[in-house]
This record gives C-alpha cells, structure tokens and sequence, in this order.
C-alpha cells in the first residue's frame, strides 16, 4: 500500500475515533437520543480542530467555528450554530461543577487567555447574560469578579472602573513618570495649589482619543510643558488640552503626521469650527491653541514654521449683556421652602444669594473664613478664578448661622466647610445638580425654575447699584480685575447705567 494511502488511512480512522468519542461526550452531555445536523456539524468541526474532548472548548475555538460555519453555510446569520456551542460548553460545566474536582476544573482564575462570560462556573452569573444578544460585550481579557443580579450595563461600568483603577495604581506607583502612558493622573504631579480647582478637578488626562502614535507623542511632548514650566491654571490648560486633541484625532483617524499638516488642511478645520461656535470668543480660544501648539512643533524643531495665521481667522468679540438676575419672588420663595433643603444646601445657598460668591469659592471655603472685627463681620475667600483672596463683609446673620454650623459638624481652621465623601472640597457640579432636584421636590415656580448659582452673582450686583453702590464699589466687591466685567453683572439698569 502507498504511504500516502496509508497516512490518509490512518488520518481518517483518528478523525472518526474523536468524532465517536466526541459524539458520545455530547449525546451524554445534552442527553440526546438523536443528534440533529447542528450537533453533528459541531462534533465534526471539533473532531476536525484536533480536539479531543469537550472541556478543551473555549471561546477563542468558538471565533473559529463562527468563521467555518460562515464560508460552510453562506448566510448573513450562523447564531442558531453558535447558540449549540454555547449550550454544549454551558451544559458540560453545569455538570462538572457538581463534583469538587469539577469546581476546581470550571474555576475562573487568573491566566493569559480570553474569558467568556457564559463560560463562567457561577450559574447566577450566567443566567443573567443569557437573553444578552450582543455577545461581544461578554468577553473579557482578564479575570472579573462580578456581583450577583448585576445588570450588563452596570457590569460594563463596573468593568470600566476596574480598568481605570488599574491603569491609576500602576501610573501613580512607578518611580519615575510614565510619560508615554495613554493616561496621566494629575496627583502624580507635584502641581502648586494655586493652580488647582478643589471644587472641579481635573483628575486625569486621557490621550487615547488619538490614534495615530506620532500625533499622540508630540501632544504628549506639549502637556509636558503645560503642566510642568506653564503656569496657568490647570483647568485653562485642560480646556487648550481638549481644543488640540480633538484636532489630533481628527487628522489622526485620516492617518495624516501633524507635522506634514498645511494651511489648506488647517482652514478646512477652522472652518468646521467655525459654523460649530456659538460665540466669537469660543472659536478664538480654539485657534489660539492650536496655533499656540504650532507655535511649541515650530520652537522643537519638528515643524520649519507655524503653518497658518490665526490672525486671519480671529472674529471680533463683542460684549454681549444677558439679564441673569432671579426674580424676587423666586428667591424669596427658595429661602420660604429652604427648611426643605438639606443643611449643606441651605447653607451654600446662602452665601449665592446674601454675598454672590462664585460657587467654586462657596465649595472650597475654609473653617477660618469668618471673623468679627470692630463690631463688623467679615469673610476671607480665596478667588481660585484670580488665584488671590477678598475680604468682604457679610450680614451678622450669616455670620451666627456659620458658627453653629462649624460647631456642630466639628469644622477645623484648615478644613473644608462643605465637604466631599472623602473630605475634599465639595464638587461645583453636585452642587447644581443637588439643587435642581430639590427645587423641583419643593415645587419653586411650579417646577418651571431653573437653578442655576451663578445668575445669584448677577443679582447681588444689580441690587447693589440699585441701592446706590458705585461701579467701582461693586468691582471691588465682586473681586475683578477689571470694570468692563463687572458691567456685565448689573442687569434691567440700561438707563441708570447710561446716566453714569
């Protein structure tokens, strides 16, 4: 006999030995008297694969029998075939688990390969992904320990936050600064607090979004310098941040080097930008960062010049005035209701509506920001905004609730009066949304009111120039550097403002 006859004997004779042996796995398995041509495609794609028993199926032999099923049947849909693998795979676990020896086989444990959700030993688990039609969302490349009768977008969330965890203990533990990571967290950096915002922080910056690796090292290149010799605040940074990476990955998803970008491509960009702005000021602040970027490519050394002139796309600014002032009766009705609010709320608001503070310097108050001098009552704030501190005089009222509060909630000098879970300064935007909700539970203007802190600015400014306080008065009070400003704050006194 040939020995080529002979080797293909042979090969046909171990195929149909773990065909039998496979098909008898499955009938015993599945309990089949009968196996229909689904199971009999699957015995003979497995015996095909070289695979000798059942416990050797796994998702990635699943992603092969996918494509085979696919080029075999030539329809749009091979899930009716897939759902047969998935339930004999399930089926044989179920099974297996019942013994110890089992358990120990079928246990999820750390190890370099694929993890398939519907594979896993926990039964509840797998049952609360069993109508989940988009199986993609169900594989992950690392052990999870899920929680039982979690949903699949919480285990999604859950997922996302375990990754973030990881990526941030392994960025904040090395010795040296990973500055090519895809993420950076800002507590690594020994940035002054004078360029921070306790009440709105920017925690981290995230250089993913852009794809194209030459593109993200030079973006990474001028964050470097941001952060470490800038000295802006780092939410200014952050928002010149956001402006450049958004035209990174743009150019990046067409794969085209920043370096070789020419004006023609640059003004195609603007000018996207430029029907997207809603005011002149926005769209200034995006073609002033990216020039500014150029600016940092040209002085490196890896472009000759800055390829476009941000003055030709500069649009003038004018000063627009938005009457922001709450009504009386709003107001009144708030501070009629506010026994409702929780004591933090009522407090807060309480600096919005008797002093206009920004609400960034309300979050980040301190325990020895109130004192009593020569029978007057005073405040020292720092401005995060201007990066220095005002004194302002406060009712006595204020004053006295403040002591209470600071002695029932046991405030230090150096604490934070409002506080976050973890005792930082309470956040900016829990704090609007803690008062929508509670304005709406309260039903202020029949649920038609809008909280929004900042419109307080604006009405303790216009009462103050009601009342005969001067412009410059009321600068000094609000703490800007500079009038034009503060006639954006006194609002429905056209013709008073006028006559000065």
């Amino acid at each position: 006999m040939p020995a080529v006859l002979q080797q293909w004997i042979e090969k046909s004779e171990e195929r149909n030995r773990r065909i039998q042996q496979l098909r008898n796995e499955v009938t015993e398995i599945m309990e089949l008297n009968i196996m229909d041509v689904t199971y009999r495609m699957l015995v003979e794609f497995l015996a095909d694969e070289g695979i000798e028993h059942i416990s050797e199926m796994d998702y990635i032999l699943r992603k092969r029998y996918e494509v085979y099923m696919s080029e075999l049947i030539k329809e749009k849909s091979v899930s009716r075939y897939l759902r047969i693998f998935d339930k004999v795979k399930q089926e044989y676990i179920r099974k297996r688990i019942e013994t110890p020896m089992g358990r120990l086989e079928c246990q999820w444990t750390y190890k370099n390969t694929i993890l398939f959700i519907p594979y896993h030993s926990d039964q509840k688990i797998v049952l609360s992904v069993e109508r989940v039609k988009n199986r993609s969302n169900m594989v992950w490349d690392f052990q999870i320990f899920l929680e039982r009768k979690i949903e699949n977008e919480q285990r999604r969330n859950r997922l996302r936050s375990i990754v973030g965890l990881a990526c941030r203990i392994t960025f904040l533990q090395t010795k040296e600064i990973r500055w090519d990571a895809t993420i950076w967290y800002l507590e690594k950096f020994k940035i002054p607090k004078e360029r921070l915002n306790p009440s709105d922080p920017v925690e981290r910056i995230s250089f993913r979004e852009v794809l194209h690796p030459e593109n993200r090292k030079l973006l990474q290149e001028y964050m470097k310098y941001e952060i470490g010799i800038g000295e802006m605040a780092i939410s200014t940074v952050y928002e010149k941040f956001r402006i450049i990476r958004n035209f990174l990955k743009e150019i990046s998803d067409e794969q085209q080097k920043v370096t070789t970008c020419d004006a023609e491509r640059i003004d195609q960009y603007l000018k996207k930008r430029q029907e997207d702005a809603n005011e002149a000021k926005t769209f200034n602040t995006q073609v002033t960062s990216i020039q500014y970027f150029f600016k940092f490519l040209e002085v490196r050394g890896y472009v000759d010049k800055v390829p476009f002139r941000a003055e030709y796309y500069w649009e003038k600014q004018m000063l627009v005035h938005h009457d922001r002032c709450v009504e009386e009766d709003v107001y009144m009705e708030i501070i009629q209701k506010l026994s409702n609010f929780p004591e933090h709320l009522r407090m807060m608001f309480l600096h919005l509506w008797c002093i206009g503070l920004r609400i960034i310097e309300v979050c980040t108050l301190k325990g020895d920001a109130y004192y009593h001098q020569n029978g007057d009552y005073w405040m020292k704030i720092y401005q995060v905004k201007m990066k220095n501190y005002k004194r302002v005089p406060i009712p006595e009222a204020l004053y006295d609730l403040m002591q209470v509060y600071l002695n029932k909630n046991r405030i230090a000098k150096e604490d934070y009066i409002f506080q976050n879970r973890k005792g930082g300064a309470f956040s900016k935007s829990t704090f609007n949304e803690q008062m929508k909700k509670y304005c709406a539970a309260c039903d202020i203007q029949n649920r038609e009111y809008l909280f929004k802190s900042h419109d307080y600015r604006h009405t303790v400014a216009t009462n103050l120039y009601d009342h005969g306080v001067s412009r410059q008065g009321i600068r000094d009070y609000l703490g800007h550097n500079y009038e034009e400003m503060t006639m954006q704050y006194i609002d429905y006194m056209p013709k008073k403002i006028a006559c000065k």
